[in-house]
């Protein structure tokens, strides 16, 4: 009895050990499989910006990219304390002191690429256009559009002291404030690590896609259902199609023909544009002030408007008296622009801009161009009778255009002018050539390559510099008229007859030179005074182009000449003819095949013409 209870004792202790250790394994098999699984991120493929992002958009001083960094950098130290007084003082920061401007991380790795590098983008400068942003949480339609005007708007000091949302923005961080307001509208959530920590990015750049994204978040509005895509560039899947698409849609941002570029990075000109546009900021004749406020934004550049309107709106006040229009727009600096955008408590204090007298009645102004008397008639016919004359320089109201009639008011009346010997005029002062129609010829094409050197055709460069004055004088308002929009050939007359068909204001030829003498190099502009009735107009606008080409792109200045090429001449509109440089010549080839400077090239030939409006 004694030897059978023994043997009971150790088979109860045996199971007790058994079943113990299956309890403790199926414990531990538990635990393993209810752990959290962690978030991966592919080191070779850095997450997508989330779409914080604020182009088509425009026109561009750029420089060499070593020269940009370079002299960026030599600006490092005044642009960076000021961001450091506004973080350390936030009343100040409301008051005036800049918070636009970015650390030195930010300076060394700013792309220098044109406004217009929007043009044309290198392989190495695209991402997998399927790849969505890594780990980003993107905020609902229903979160966006939570936001009302039944509630006080949030101010700085609101968000001053909160507890930190992103690894890479602490309470010292000059844009913190912004950052987290965007934040709360759900607008912007950064990225997600393995370890479930979330960072910003603040100092890398915004691209073009990211800029869509972002402003359709801050409008609330919601991205588009993309059946078929209107960009080449970006399909159907790409992350960012329906923001793409519809920011288009609603005219916030344009593309480049069949392509958007949505890897290029955003300018803070082409910002200012953006945001101007999609949030209907006023701009006022305050354009013409705005040099005397930035020292790097002339009255005359294509995006002194918006810049203006972002700066009297209490928006943006650039850093040491400049604007920096060139410079790509960081993370951290668009959340501070957006957030000042969608909330006046974040808004700096500006002198408001002196008040100029309101323009007189008529939405254009005329100067009389015509070297002898201009006749104005009753009715718009060369049959109708003859009720007054103008001299060169007179300026009259234009009420309405028909066709190449010009329906004016002058001395209390009524009458009509051939608008041939009108240079038209807005009378918004902000910008004077919106709504002219100004042909751009881009020599050559088809089977007529032009010239050629340094493995390159003439008709490709022409082309390529055509495409990019469209941009930014559409950018402008004006109505452009291409001869050619792609490699197609036309005979001169053809040319010609494009711009009287349209009833064009002025005609500019763009042509690159070659010679046998390979020493020869340098930019000119043509006009003709032979037969074109505005020959003298034509000087004056080839003047103009010539000198901000020269100035701008720092190509060497061969002068204007009056010679009877073939389509100036046979025009009776201002014309000109400008030929950026020879193929020939190793100094100005290596101009010539540089994208970066066919942007400077595009923008002399824009100033230029803006110029000229201004010559009366």
């Amino acid at each position: 009895m004694g030897k059978k209870l023994s043997l009971w004792i150790l088979m109860l202790c045996f199971s007790t050990f058994f079943l113990g250790a299956q309890v403790s394994a199926e414990s531990d098999l538990i635990a393993t499989n209810n752990s959290e699984p962690l978030t991966q991120v592919d080191p070779e493929d850095p997450p997508e910006d989330e779409g914080e992002e604020p182009s088509d958009e425009d026109t561009d001083d750029s420089v060499d990219e070593e020269e940009e960094e370079s002299n960026e950098e030599s600006d490092e130290e005044n642009e960076e304390g000021s961001d450091e007084e506004t973080a350390e003082n936030e009343e100040e920061n409301v008051e005036g002191s800049d918070e636009e401007e970015p650390s030195n991380d930010e300076e060394s790795e700013e792309n220098s690429d044109d406004e217009n590098a929007d043009e044309e983008e290198t392989e190495e400068d695209q991402t997998d256009v399927n790849e969505d942003p890594e780990n980003e949480e993107e905020p609902s339609d229903q979160e966006n559009n939570e936001q009302s005007d039944d509630f006080d708007q949030p101010t700085l000091e609101d968000f001053v002291g909160q507890e930190q949302v992103f690894i890479d923005i602490n309470n010292e961080h000059w844009a913190m404030p912004n950052i987290h307001y965007l934040v709360s509208l759900g607008i912007i959530s950064g990225y997600t690590l393995e370890n479930d920590d979330k960072q910003f990015l603040p100092e890398n750049n915004v691209t073009r896609a990211q800029a869509a994204k972002m402003i359709i978040e801050a409008l609330g509005e919601s991205q588009l259902e993309v059946a078929e895509a209107t960009f080449t560039d970006v399909p159907t899947n790409h992350w960012a199609s329906g923001y793409i698409e519809k920011a288009v849609q609603l005219g916030v941002i344009s593309g480049y023909g069949d392509k958007y570029q949505p890897n290029d990075t955003l300018k803070r000109s082409q910002m200012s544009k953006i945001i101007t546009e999609a949030f209907s900021l006023q701009q006022t004749q305050a354009a013409q002030q705005i040099d005397a406020v930035f020292t790097d934004v002339d009255a005359n550049y294509w995006a002194s408007g918006y810049i203006s309107a972002l700066y009297y709106q209490g928006i943006s006040n650039g850093s040491n008296n400049q604007f920096k229009p060139e410079k790509a727009v960081s993370r951290a600096e668009f959340s501070v622009f957006l957030s000042r955008t969608l909330n006046d408590n974040f808004r700096m204090n500006v002198p408001k801009p002196a008040s100029e007298p309101e323009s007189e009645t008529g939405e254009l102004k005329g100067v009389v161009t015509v070297d002898t008397t201009l006749n104005v008639r009753q009715s718009p016919s060369t049959e109708s009778e003859v009720v007054g004359k103008l001299l060169n320089g007179d300026i009259v109201d234009v009420m309405d255009l028909n066709g190449n009639w010009a329906h004016i008011q002058f001395n209390n009346e009524n009458g009509y002018v051939h608008k041939t010997y009108l240079k038209l005029l807005s009378t918004d002062k902000n910008n004077m050539i919106e709504g002219r129609i100004i042909v751009i010829d881009a020599g050559h094409g088809g089977e007529d390559p032009g010239t050629s050197g340094h493995n390159e055709q003439e008709k490709n460069i022409n082309l390529k510099v055509a495409k990019l004055v469209e941009q930014r004088l559409d950018e402008l308002g004006a109505h452009v008229v291409m001869t050619r929009d792609g490699d197609t050939k036309l005979e001169l007359q053809d040319r010609v007859d494009i711009a009287k068909e349209n009833y064009a204001d002025i005609f500019v030829s763009i042509h690159s030179n070659s010679a046998s003498n390979e020493d020869a190099n340098g930019t000119e502009t043509y006009y003709d005074t032979s037969t074109n009735e505005n020959g003298a107009e034509s000087k004056l606008l080839a003047s103009a182009i010539q000198s901000e080409i020269v100035k701008i792109v720092g190509s060497a200045d061969r002068g204007i000449k009056d010679n009877e090429l073939y389509v100036i001449k046979h025009n009776d509109i201002p014309s000109v003819l400008v030929e950026l440089g020879f193929l020939s010549n190793e100094i100005d080839a290596a101009l010539l095949l540089d994208d970066n400077v066919l942007v400077k090239y595009a923008d002399g030939i824009v100033s230029g013409i803006q110029l000229y409006y201004q010559l009366f």
